[in-house]
């Protein structure tokens, strides 16, 4: 999956946003994609995940 050519491709705008933070939004993302991916999840059950990994990017969850 190239994460980068994705966003830039379907969201143009975020390539002029705040370096740090898009890198911060980009490692919470990885980090649970990495640490899910093999776990044979459902597609709600992926989904479920990476929205809490959002949700703790955004701080509005103390767990994801």
């Amino acid at each position: 999956m190239d994460y980068d050519a994705y966003v830039i491709e379907h969201f143009p705008y975020m390539e002029n946003e705040n370096p740090a933070l898009a890198d911060r939004f980009v490692n919470t993302i990885d980090y649970t994609y990495e640490n899910i991916i093999n776990q044979e999840l459902t597609d709600d059950e992926f989904r479920t995940r990476i929205s809490a990994a959002f949700n703790k990017w955004l701080r509005k969850s103390k767990e994801a």
